[in-house]
């Protein structure tokens, strides 16, 4: 027998919340999906709790809206009619939510829907606006209805799966198509031509950033805005940012995006071997591009021609285009401080933010000067990740103890922790992970990074006009980790410790990911030292395990990850830390 078609229900009201049912029901539909609104049902007479109650028995999922609008009461008769239908469902939901007769009485079908969800075992996702989202034009709230929509919220949230606050259509879109991944069937018939991905500094789980997604969604949407820049120091989240929101236009079809394309400038370096200014240029990413968006020949023109070939390209339908890290290609701080130094990518954004019907997003540490005054192009400065969200971010990688006691995700001591190193993300993960790993996950023990030492301007003694002195200091606290003798751990775990810290010092002579025929060559007789003595003649099986531990603790990344031959990279302060050191 086939599979039965999985059977959703859309639970909102509909004055409050028209414009995203009608995105859900678009996002949602697909082969074998039934989605059911209480639209659907004929009338709001006295059967319509009857068939909401028979239809919420076979319901796989209900996605619920808790909103400021309150929708129909049904009458009397109904509810008493439900009740002598189920006579324990009154005792059965007093139990968890304290309804009674009287309560329910003053209930709408909307909060019926979830009240039957729960009586019926039936998966129920809580969902609620952010006081900014938008409403439909013609919604006027009141305050009775919010304060009944409250005390509603107040008896369910614990019983559902509650994905807290949503900013607007797509961020709703974004959860629930994640929260019902594990019943969903593949979504078929996209019809976008789209590039394999090189956005390879991407975050497992993306925390603390709604807001930024939202704008991302905003600037999508916007036919005004051609070009969106991300603009932060390193390790902040721009890339993960960017990915992630990539990845949600991929589940949702792209939109309507007819092509894909991005392309990361961190694989090219982040800085140039010989010392010079100009060696980094964009001539690889521009011959690529122009094959994928059909030039005849990528190779035919100046530079700045080549440019301005690809901004028509792509301006020719609704594209999605995503340079990240361009800082390789702009002067450093100076008089030329913010320009491109390559003229191919300064025409190709010129030209975007002329004429772009899509949308263009390109991240950057620097300012882009060349676009100043162009109404089309929006900067925006990625700000750190707040206290709680970066104490989110610890628990997430297993922080989850205050000495011996366990601790949640909005601990104090977390936040703290979070502050002390001023919401930086790269450097919160980094934490998190050596925690988990060398500290049983005690926030308690974070002192062995001596984190208190780094100043207001995060010195390092590296280098004092770094930015970077607190994720300096936590890869330096894997390092000593590396490094540690102590009697407890065995011969084995100090060699595979030194194996680790061989491979990350390797890493460090490269300014992008490193070939497997380069990591190959390094490790061949005779050694070079101080550098590559714990690597020569070193076991295939060993290397590996060295290499999916230092995965594990995300120090390093394969690319492709599954492959005989994967280049190896680090996120660029990795590399930058250890290069320091050569």
């Amino acid at each position: 027998m086939p599979d039965q078609p999985r059977r959703l229900f859309l639970s909102m009201v509909s004055d409050e919340f028209r414009s995203y049912r009608e995105l859900l029901c678009s996002d949602l539909e697909r082969g074998r999906v039934d989605i059911t609104t209480q639209e659907k049902f004929a009338n709001l007479g006295a059967t319509t709790l009857e068939k909401l109650d028979d239809y919420m028995e076979k319901c796989d999922a209900v996605i619920h809206l808790v909103g400021d609008g309150l929708g129909h009461v049904p009458p009397a008769a109904a509810v008493d009619a439900l009740l002598d239908r189920h006579r324990d469902f009154l005792e059965t939901l007093a139990k968890h939510t304290g309804l009674t007769r009287e309560i329910l009485g003053t209930c709408s079908y909307t909060q019926w829907e979830a009240y039957l969800a729960i009586f019926h075992h039936v998966r129920l996702h809580i969902y609620r606006p952010n006081p900014k989202a938008p409403r439909e034009p013609d919604f006027i709230p009141n305050a009775a209805d919010k304060a009944l929509q409250e005390a509603h919220f107040q008896r369910i949230r614990d019983l559902g799966r509650d994905r807290d606050v949503f900013l607007n259509q797509e961020r709703l879109s974004s959860f629930v198509l994640a929260d019902l991944n594990d019943i969903l069937p593949a979504r078929t018939g996209d019809t976008a031509d789209v590039s394999v991905s090189k956005l390879t500094h991407a975050a497992r789980e993306l925390i603390g950033r709604e807001p930024w997604l939202a704008q991302l969604d905003e600037a999508w949407a916007d036919e005004a805005c051609h070009v969106a820049i991300l603009k932060a120091w390193g390790g902040i989240g721009k890339t993960a940012l960017t990915a992630a929101w990539r990845a949600e236009r991929e589940y949702k079809g792209w939109r309507e995006a007819r092509r894909v394309f991005d392309w990361s400038f961190y694989s090219q370096g982040t800085r140039d071997v010989d010392g010079g200014e100009s060696a980094v240029s964009a001539d690889a990413f521009i011959a690529k591009a122009l094959e994928f968006f059909g030039d005849s020949d990528p190779t035919a023109g100046s530079p700045w021609d080549r440019g301005e070939r690809l901004a028509r390209l792509v301006a020719a339908e609704k594209s999605l285009l995503i340079l990240d890290g361009i800082e390789p290609l702009q002067h450093p701080p100076g008089p030329m401080a913010g320009h491109l130094t390559d003229p191919a990518l300064a025409a190709l954004l010129l030209g975007l933010a002329g004429r772009n019907p899509g949308l263009c997003i390109v991240t950057t540490r620097e300012h882009v000067t060349d676009l100043d005054g162009h109404h089309t192009v929006s900067e925006w400065e990625l700000d750190h990740l707040t206290d709680a969200a970066g104490a989110a971010v610890l628990h997430a990688q297993g922080v989850t103890h205050a000495g011996a006691a366990e601790i949640g995700p909005d601990d104090a001591e977390l936040r703290t922790a979070s502050r002390e190193v001023e919401g930086h993300a790269l450097t919160l993960t980094l934490m998190g992970k050596y925690l988990a790993l060398a500290c049983d996950g005690d926030i308690r023990r974070r002192d062995t990074f001596a984190l208190a030492e780094a100043d207001p301007e995060w010195v390092t003694r590296f280098d004092p006009t770094s930015p970077y002195g607190h994720a300096f200091k936590v890869i330096a606290a894997y390092e000593r980790w590396f490094l540690d003798a102590k009697a407890e751990r065995s011969e084995a775990e100090r060699r595979q410790g030194r194996l680790q810290l061989a491979i990350l010092r390797l890493l460090g002579l490269f300014n992008r990911p490193a070939s497997s025929a380069c990591l190959t060559a390094l490790r061949e007789a005779p050694a070079i030292e101080g550098l590559t003595e714990a690597l020569v003649d070193l076991p295939p099986r060993d290397w590996a395990i060295a290499l999916s531990r230092l995965e594990a603790e995300a120090l390093v990344k394969r690319d492709p990850p599954h492959g005989a031959e994967p280049a190896l990279d680090a996120h660029p302060l990795v590399r930058e830390y250890f290069a320091k050191q050569l």
